[in-house]
């Protein structure tokens, strides 16, 4: 090997080397952070380029993520946002009037789907569903049978479920937590609105479709005695084609009783909350078995809101009264994740001197990502904490870790016994050259 030729593979494999050598030393370092915190998740606020609103157990965020890792969220006083890649897009409105936005589900290609609403002054909110298209500008949807709409989930075919009613307050409940009296579950299919009808009641909503065409939402079974009274009875519901019907039917006789639910996965699997033994409880419904999801100790009931592929299940225990059908709170709240049977307290699968308090989760996507709210020690007004929109990504398993240095260590030895092969191939090379000039 000519002089020239040795030095060069030398000076390559030292760098080859010492390159290796820094890879493998981070794998390490990542490694030993995560069980030395015993952290299953890394939290991430997701980054609004101002505030946070203040939290309030009434006016929980709304967030979904895709596969993608891609973000819709709303939330009081946000307006409706896009985060991808790291960043956030404020959506905008579809007109001057209608300028304001709120964000709630998403597809695959991060089509993001909700409503634009506006307040004329007096009684009433007026807003619209929208698509804001991945690629840019937006579809309006328009009204079902001249009521105002707000759409809350799309799937891979473009179908869009959600919510109708005369003067808006649907819109509300998903802001604010107020309801109106009357509204009625839709489905958008090819330009064309279906009405889902209700099991009885003045009330329904669809919160959830997939790529079969399984909605799934709530829906009362009476009128309320009063105008504006919401406490009336309600019950899950679900759709294969056609009109809402009672997810209860399905169960058999059970001592559950199902009053509502959010979300469904291409498995057909559901989860929202029922009643069982006298407290409310989120559940997972399979195949026509209700799986107990259960309530974090120290809190009253719990409500499921996002469910992935696998069947795990995030939502949000909670004390105090459940106010307008349970999709908030007067109380203390925290996010659970019910996985493989178990329930967890997200809390307690984070690092532990993080500062988080995760106070609700809404969805999971199926490489386990979690979009979730929360409040940091220390960061508040006036004694009020701000809340913050989340987004929860697992730690890689040790034993992947492990086998990434396993396989790492195997290419540090090669690399090292390259180097020194053409440490002696040199040196060699050195001593024949000055042999031949002595």
């Amino acid at each position: 090997m000519p002089l020239r030729r040795c030095v060069a593979a030398v000076t390559r494999c030292r760098i080859c080397f010492r390159s290796v050598t820094l890879l493998a030393t981070a794998v390490l370092w990542v490694w030993s952070a995560s069980s030395s915190s015993g952290a299953e998740y890394t939290v991430e606020r997701l980054p609004l380029p101002f505030s946070d609103t203040l939290y309030s157990p009434l006016k929980k965020p709304w967030l979904a993520i895709n596969n993608n890792g891609q973000v819709a969220a709303s939330g009081s006083h946000l307006g409706g946002w896009r985060f991808s890649s790291g960043e956030a897009t404020l959506l905008p409105g579809t007109s001057p009037e209608y300028s304001w936005s709120g964000a709630f589900g998403l597809d695959s290609a991060g089509n993001i789907v909700g409503g634009n609403f506006y307040l004329p002054g007096g009684f009433g909110v007026l807003r619209t569903a929208v698509i804001w298209n991945a690629g840019g500008g937006v579809t309006t949807l328009g009204l079902h049978d001249g009521w105002n709409s707000v759409g809350y989930a799309i799937n891979e075919s473009g179908q869009v479920v959600g919510g109708s009613d005369p003067w808006g307050y649907e819109w509300s409940q998903a802001i604010y937590g107020t309801l109106s009296f009357a509204s009625h579950a839709f489905l958008y299919d090819q330009g064309t609105f279906h009405d889902l009808g209700s099991l009885g009641g003045y009330y329904s909503v669809a919160y959830d479709v997939n790529d079969s065409g399984r909605i799934v939402g709530m829906s009362t079974i009476g009128a309320p005695s009063e105008f504006f009274e919401f406490q009336g009875p309600t019950r899950a519901a679900y759709s294969d084609g056609g009109t809402f019907q009672d997810l209860n039917s399905l169960i058999g006789p059970s001592t559950w009783t199902l009053d509502g639910a959010t979300a469904v996965n291409e498995s057909g699997e559901i989860t929202g909350w029922g009643t069982v033994d006298g407290q409310v409880r989120a559940f997972l419904y399979d195949a026509g078995t209700v799986h107990d999801v259960g309530v974090l100790p120290g809190f009253d009931w719990s409500i499921g809101r996002g469910i992935n592929a696998s069947g795990d299940v995030v939502g949000y225990a909670a004390t105090g009264e459940l106010h307008y059908y349970y999709l908030n709170a007067t109380g203390d709240d925290r996010a659970f994740l019910y996985r493989n049977g178990t329930l967890h307290d997200l809390n307690s699968l984070i690092d532990p001197a993080s500062g988080w308090v995760l106070r609700g989760a809404t969805d999971i996507n199926d490489s386990g990502q979690i979009v979730a709210w929360g409040t940091l020690d220390g960061h508040e007004h006036l004694g009020t904490p701000f809340v913050h929109l989340l987004l929860l990504t697992p730690v890689p398993e040790p034993s992947g870790l492990m086998l990434g240095g396993a396989g790492l260590a195997a290419l540090l030895c090669f690399t090292g016994m390259r180097w020194r092969r053409d440490q002696i191939a040199a040196a060699s090379e050195i001593t024949r050259v000055r042999d031949q000039s002595a």
